[in-house]
């Protein structure tokens, strides 16, 4: 198997280290080993705050302590965004724990230099470890992949900068003590349907729902955002380079030099509800502007900067 890498962290890319994993999982199911799933805490905020290039390089320079503490055999890839994934061959969970501990207080320790153009920043930050253990918590790729991200969940949702291991599943709470009789049967009926299991469904349908009440609150702590036709979703996936989300950390620094203010993060959705080329601008709720291009084209990306800069100048006193 040939092994790709990431061109910010020379970390495995996701798709190598799960490939990886699962080859492992074929031809050594008598052994054991440990995975781990790696997140930087707040770092949304962050980036918010600081722009995406700084951001990348809080993420490079974990990635040089990750492989600089690395020993033979063991394996790192860059599993999205600001999370990685750890491997641990012929590992218990007592002695990747203390290795895990040991890199989660030497970043917590570490006092980063950030040096992005003519800006330069120190800054410390904390990462959240969920583990797992073949064959002990999971048998299969899938299971242990879910079982490091509930432990990754725990350690966030307890105060983040900790590892927490795998605490096997949860019991569910007997279904009759809160639903109905008519929502069980149609649980009962979309799980034949679906071939999934009404646990997993239940399961399912209860992130949804978090993530959609978490949606609220964030959106109502967003003093700045950008609402985007599909056809603008390119310029800030991170995949494609984020052009749009580069271009607010120059808008924030000119903004700043000419007036003194310092941009709050902005964030973006898509919205379906919007013409393909048309994007919203939104300043604490309220509809500031609205802009349809007549083509998308290279130049795209300059002409949504010089109109957001524009707008929010203007509507800088709101902020």
């Amino acid at each position: 198997m040939s092994k790709q890498y990431d061109s910010l962290t020379n970390l495995l890319t996701h798709r190598t280290f799960l490939e990886y994993l699962e080859e492992n999982l074929q031809k050594n199911s008598d052994r054991n080993f440990a995975m781990a799933i790696m997140d930087i805490d707040m770092f949304k905020e962050f980036n918010n705050r600081e722009g995406h290039l700084m951001g990348d390089e809080i993420i490079k320079q974990i990635g040089e302590i990750l492989k600089s503490n690395a020993r033979p055999g063991e394996l790192i890839g860059r599993y999205g965004g600001d999370e990685f994934i750890l491997y641990f061959p012929d590992t218990t969970s007592e002695m990747a724990l203390i290795f895990l501990e040991e890199i989660r207080k030497l970043i917590a320790d570490t006092v980063f230099t950030l040096r992005v153009q003519n800006r330069f920043l120190r800054q410390r930050v904390s990462v959240s470890i969920g583990m797992a253990v073949y064959p002990k918590d999971a048998k299969t790729r899938s299971e242990l992949l879910r079982k490091s991200d509930e432990a990754l969940y725990r350690a966030k949702n307890e105060g983040r900068n900790k590892v927490c291991l795998s605490a096997g599943e949860e019991r569910m709470k007997s279904k009759t003590n809160f639903y109905s009789s008519h929502q069980l049967e149609r649980l009962s009926l979309i799980a034949k349907e679906t071939k999934k299991s009404e646990s997993f469904l239940l399961r399912e349908a209860l992130d949804d729902l978090i993530k959609k009440y978490a949606d609220i609150k964030q959106k109502e702590n967003t003093l700045l955002e950008v609402q985007i036709g599909k056809g603008l979703i390119d310029l800030v996936d991170p995949s494609k380079g984020s052009p749009l989300l580069e271009a607010i950390t120059v808008i924030r620094n000119d903004i700043e030099k000419e007036l003194g203010f310092i941009l709050p993060g902005v964030r973006y959705r898509d919205k379906l509800s919007l013409k393909p080329l048309e994007y919203v601008i939104i300043v604490r709720n309220n509809i500031v502007a609205r802009k349809e291009l007549s083509e998308f084209n290279e130049q795209s990306k300059d002409i949504i900067g010089q109109h957001m800069k524009e707008t929010f100048k203007e509507h800088i006193t709101r902020l």
